[in-house]
């Protein structure tokens, strides 16, 4: 079956972050396209599906679902959310304003010492394996691009609704994610009552890029519902 693929990175990272799955997927019979936000000096790219393609799939990691675009939306037959969320901040007040806190820190320690900031957040994505790999040069940064979106984090809440007429949606977490609170990748469970949830223990909120996937398993929740067991190595 032709088979296409747009991923979606998150913020604080680029489109190399998809290099393992990509190489591991790419075949004649699947075709795998890679958005780029441009943090780190690789150039925008926005890619959209082919008309001819019989399946149509979205992958978008973290702040990258805030970036994928109605017409993917509309012609995708799969959504797959790795560590991703509706709204950063989590509902509860307590732990709202904790998490407002923290973003505002981020912001200005950003304009201050942006290299510090970005490797901070790598060892905060990374936590709690101990794979620990700078993968994108500091003098590279777009800090005005990364303040923007990081802006879009903040303030940026998707409607469950917008997801309303994707087929399959299949939302993979982690348990011990150190990034996104847990009652906010919880949210997913708003998408709809066909949303697979998958929670996965001791797991980075960067595994997508820090473990071995068992990409081909993982990509079979996107075409069925019925699969519920383990998607990682």
């Amino acid at each position: 079956m032709q088979t296409e693929i747009i991923f979606h990175h998150g913020w604080g990272f680029d489109s190399q972050m998809w290099q393992s799955w990509t190489d591991a997927l790419s075949n004649e019979d699947t075709v795998c396209l890679t958005a780029e936000r441009g943090y780190f000096g690789l150039p925008k790219k926005s890619p959209q599906f082919s008309a001819d393609v019989q399946l149509k799939i979205v992958v978008a990691h973290s702040l990258g679902l805030h970036f994928v675009s109605e017409s993917e939306l509309e012609q995708c037959d799969a959504l797959l959310i790795l560590a991703g969320f509706l709204s950063f901040h989590p509902t509860d007040q307590l732990a709202r304003k904790r998490s407002q806190r923290v973003v505002r820190a981020m912001k200005e320690k950003l304009t201050k010492d942006p290299a510090a900031l970005i490797n901070d957040f790598w060892a905060g994505c990374y936590a709690p394996e101990l794979t620990k790999a700078k993968f994108f040069p500091a003098d590279t940064m777009h800090i005005n691009l990364l303040l923007e979106d990081l802006q879009i984090l903040d303030k940026n809440e998707i409607p469950a609704s917008r997801f309303a007429h994707v087929p399959h949606v299949v939302s993979v977490s982690s348990t011990t994610d150190q990034i996104l609170h847990q009652s906010t990748a919880d949210q997913m469970s708003a998408i709809s009552l066909d949303t697979t949830l998958i929670k996965v223990p001791d797991l980075s909120h960067a595994f997508p890029l820090t473990r071995a996937i068992d990409y081909a398993q993982l990509l079979s929740y996107c075409r069925t519902r019925d699969q519920k067991e383990s998607c990682h190595q």
